[in-house]
C-alpha cells in the first residue's frame, strides 16, 4: 500500500513534508492511519474501488476499507457488493462497514429505509453460517460462531471477553434469533432459553451473583462435576440422551474456565432474556 500512496500523492509530497520519515531511502508516512484516510479519500475521488475488491481479503486494507465507507454519502451499493461475494470474510466486512457508517448517512427517509433492510440482510448472512453448523451438529464450532458474531454485536473486538454491561442493551431480535437457531437444532435441549429456564423459574437465580444457586445451576447443565467446574475442552458438544440440558452455548471461548468468572456476563444475559421476554416455549413456536 505505500508504493500506492507514494505513487498516488507525489505532487503532495511537499504539502505534507512533516508527515514523511525516511526509511532505507524511502519515504513513508509516519502514522499508518493518515495513510489509511489519504487511500480511502483517493480511491473515492478517483472512483477506483475496484482496488478495494481486489484487496478486502488482505489484513492491511482492511481499515482503509473502513474509512472509504465511512466517507460515503450511502454505502449501500458498496456495502451489498461485499455481501455478494458470498464468503465469510466479505461478509463479515460488510458487517463492520455497516456499523462504522451507520451515523455518517444521509438521514433521508428513503436512504434509512434501505440500510435497514440491508442491515437486515447482513445479519442473516451471518446466522446462515451458525445455523449450518447447528444443523450439522458442530457444536463446538457453533458455539464459537455465536460467541463471534455476539462480540462484535457489543461493538467488541474478537478475542475479547464479555462484561456485565455488554447485554444490558443487546438487541433483542439478535438474540431471539440466535436462542431460536439453538432450541431449534438441539431439539429443545440447548439455549439461552433453556438455561434462564434452570437458573431463574426452577432454581430462583437473579442478576445479583448468589454462589449456591450459580453452583446447583453448573450442577444441573454439566458445568461442575463434583466440587470442581470444568474446562471448555470438557464440555460435551454433542447431542446425546445423557447431554444435560442447557449445556450450551457457552460462548466464551476455548479459553474459558467456567470458575474463572462467566457468571459476571451469563447473570446479565438470563436478565437481558426477561427483558426480551424469550423463553424455550416461545423459541419452540417461533421456529
Amino acid at each position: 500500500m505505500n508504493q500506492f500512496l507514494l505513487q498516488t500523492f507525489s505532487k503532495k509530497i511537499e504539502e505534507v513534508s512533516e508527515l514523511l520519515v525516511k526509511i532505507d531511502d524511502q519515504y513513508e508516512f509516519a502514522h499508518k492511519n493518515f495513510q489509511e484516510y489519504l487511500a480511502a479519500a483517493e480511491i473515492k475521488r478517483t472512483k477506483q474501488e475496484q482496488i478495494l475488491y481486489a484487496n478486502y481479503q488482505e489484513q492491511w486494507w482492511q481499515d482503509t476499507i473502513l474509512l472509504y465507507a465511512a466517507q460515503l454519502k450511502n454505502p449501500t451499493d458498496f456495502i451489498r457488493y461485499l455481501l455478494n461475494l458470498n464468503t465469510n470474510s466479505a461478509t463479515q466486512l460488510a458487517y463492520q462497514c455497516f456499523r462504522e457508517t451507520t451515523r455518517q448517512l444521509d438521514p433521508e427517509v428513503e436512504v434509512k429505509v434501505k440500510l435497514k433492510s440491508l442491515s437486515t440482510a447482513v445479519k442473516n448472512a451471518l446466522y446462515q453460517k451458525i445455523e449450518q453448523l447447528l444443523k450439522n451438529q458442530q457444536f463446538k464450532d457453533a458455539d464459537y460462531e455465536t460467541y463471534r458474531v455476539m462480540i462484535e454485536t457489543v461493538g467488541k473486538e474478537e478475542g475479547e471477553s464479555f462484561d456485565t454491561k455488554d447485554f444490558d442493551t443487546f438487541p433483542c431480535d439478535d438474540l431471539r434469533t440466535l436462542d431460536q437457531l439453538w432450541v431449534k437444532y438441539s431439539k429443545g435441549k440447548f439455549g439461552f432459553s433453556a438455561q434462564k429456564k434452570i437458573y431463574m423459574d426452577e432454581l430462583g437465580g437473579t442478576r445479583d451473583y448468589n454462589k449456591e444457586i450459580w453452583d446447583k445451576f453448573c450442577d444441573r447443565i454439566g458445568w461442575r462435576k463434583g466440587r470442581w467446574y470444568v474446562n471448555y475442552s470438557d464440555l460435551i458438544f454433542e447431542l446425546q440422551d445423557s447431554t444435560p440440558v442447557g449445556h450450551l452455548p457457552l460462548i466464551g471461548g476455548s479459553g474459558w474456565w467456567i470458575g474463572g468468572g462467566c457468571w459476571t456476563w451469563f447473570l446479565s444475559l438470563t436478565q437481558r432474556l426477561v427483558n426480551c421476554n424469550i423463553s424455550p416455549h416461545a423459541s419452540q413456536r417461533q421456529k
